[in-house]
């Protein structure tokens, strides 16, 4: 099982995900072709997961979409922990849940948050997209699909339209 079970793992994963994603952000915004302000993050399960965190501390992305992640990763991981490992659950989450996306997403205003939930996914809940959209300040917004956690080509569309309309783009045609 891998070092990010343990909570020192865990918390060291989270940090470095959000790091590698403001490098990335520091690589585009590098390149002369890349207009600076029309930088977009799309996260998808573990993407949108840590996309809070990253949304909150990375002021250069307009608009983040974030598809079936959790708000509080750290809830569960502690359970996978648990399982695999033994780690009581408070030792786990004293170490990780300073760090959830739910404490970070709050921090996104200016830029925009765009939720996106699939009705049929079996890791992530309605609880768990409640307490992400809850924890988001406007402008944010939640949709829903019937869909599973892959989703389908209406959130496809919707993201690509959400997207181009916040960054300035013409809207793509997207192909079922």
């Amino acid at each position: 099982m891998p070092n990010q079970m343990l909570p020192q793992g865990a918390r060291a994963y989270v940090v470095q995900c959000v790091t590698d994603l403001r490098r990335g952000v520091d690589l585009l915004l590098s390149r002369g072709e890349v207009d600076g302000e029309r930088v977009g993050y799309v996260g998808h399960s573990l993407g949108a997961s840590v996309g809070g965190q990253f949304a909150g501390v990375e002021k250069r992305v307009i608009g983040h979409a974030l598809m079936a992640g959790y708000a509080d990763m750290s809830q569960h991981l502690a359970k996978m922990s648990r399982h695999y490992f033994q780690t009581p659950t408070e030792d786990f989450l004293r170490v990780v849940s300073p760090l959830d996306g739910r404490h970070f997403v709050g921090n996104a205003p200016p830029s925009s948050i765009m939720l996106q939930f699939a009705r049929r996914d079996e890791a992530i809940t309605e609880a768990d997209a409640a307490l992400y959209f809850n924890s988001a300040r406007d402008p944010k917004e939640i949709r829903w699909y019937d869909a599973t956690h892959e989703f389908n080509a209406a959130a496809l569309n919707d993201r690509a339209a959400w997207l181009s309309e916040k960054l300035g783009f013409p809207q793509p045609t997207v192909k079922a």
